[in-house]
């Protein structure tokens, strides 16, 4: 296209040993400005967007997209082909939050505004375009 511009146009980021981040080699990337702590896993072929946040311990395996802005906690598990969507504009939109130790079946697809709650396990193939009430099966009560 011509005269296209990438206004976000930032290269992709590095990373060192000390660093503690598995970048799987094989087609993944992750842009500058987004932040991989150590102990994260990173299998290719996946994608982190620029302003993402993904805490230790936890893993964006093959064919996820972490989208702009997204938070994932502390021991997530993005299975493969997980879309976590971003939001980088319109200003005061909320980005997808997923708090610790949650695992995200294969091919969910998560968008913007959306609030996981903490030990939650969504199933395979799980469109959340709304958050809703956890509901405890074992104390059979709604959060």
């Amino acid at each position: 296209y011509e005269g296209f511009v990438d206004k976000h146009n930032l290269p992709p980021r590095y990373f060192e040993p000390e660093d503690g981040v598995r970048l799987v080699p094989g087609g993944s990337s992750v842009r500058r400005g987004a932040y991989v702590a150590p102990g994260v896993i990173i299998m290719p072929p996946a994608y982190v967007n620029v302003g993402a946040f993904v805490d230790e311990g936890s893993m964006v395996d093959s064919h996820a997209l972490v989208g702009s802005c997204a938070q994932i906690g502390k021991n997530v598990h993005l299975s493969a082909g997980v879309q976590i969507g971003g939001v980088l504009e319109p200003v005061g939109m909320n980005p997808v939050i997923i708090e610790d130790d949650c695992f995200v079946g294969a091919g969910v697809v998560i968008v913007e505004g959306i609030l996981v709650r903490s030990k939650a396990v969504i199933a395979p193939g799980v469109v959340l375009s709304k958050s809703i009430p956890v509901y405890d099966a074992v104390n059979e009560e709604i959060r």
